[in-house]
């Protein structure tokens, strides 16, 4: 589950900030998060809520707030990775 963001940092042509990570609009942060947010709901519905999604969900509302703009990209990133790895989980 690659988010359009994710795609959006390894374009080539893109600016780059000094740790690698492509910049990412504000508005295109605000609506792959949203995504993230209503994809992780529909995984909790269907699988139930595990560690992985629960981490995830904090990482998207907690953490979101606190996180200058410049690393909500990779906040995004690592929601992704949990949620992949929480819909292979089984306990």
């Amino acid at each position: 589950m690659a988010s359009p963001a994710a795609g959006r940092l390894q374009r080539a042509g893109s600016s780059a900030s000094r740790n690698g990570v492509r910049r990412v609009s504000r508005s295109t942060l605000r609506i792959d998060r949203e995504h993230h947010i209503e994809a992780l709901k529909r995984l909790i519905d269907g699988r139930g809520a595990n560690r992985f999604f629960d981490k995830a969900m904090i990482l998207l509302t907690r953490h979101w707030a606190e996180t200058p703009w410049s690393g909500r990209a990779e906040l995004l990133q690592a929601a992704d990775w949990l949620m992949r790895v929480g819909a292979d989980f089984h306990e």
